[in-house]
């Protein structure tokens, strides 16, 4: 075996545990936006209940929790498609 061989067989743990990583990220993303999920129509429900004025804050601060859980569940799938899909250029 010449060095290129040894330094690719050396250096594959590594690899495999930067991609277990890369799926652990994935998954800790996607439980992270089912909180947000749920709490992000909470609090527009909240919002609407006690809407008194023109500007309500649940009710934005709800929209944004959301637009929030779009976010992650997105960054979460992309993590475990390139996991699954073996890309290491992230």
């Amino acid at each position: 075996m010449n060095k290129t061989h040894k330094k690719i067989i050396k250096n594959l743990p590594k690899r495999n545990e930067l991609r277990l990583k890369k799926l652990y990220t994935g998954i800790q993303l996607l439980c992270i936006s089912l909180i947000t999920i749920i709490s992000g129509p909470i609090l527009i429900q909240i919002g609407f209940v006690k809407s008194k004025g023109l500007v309500n804050l649940y009710s934005i601060l709800g929209v944004l929790v959301c637009v929030l859980a779009i976010i992650l569940i997105f960054a979460g799938i992309k993590k475990i498609g390139d996991y699954i899909f073996n890309k290491n250029d992230r």
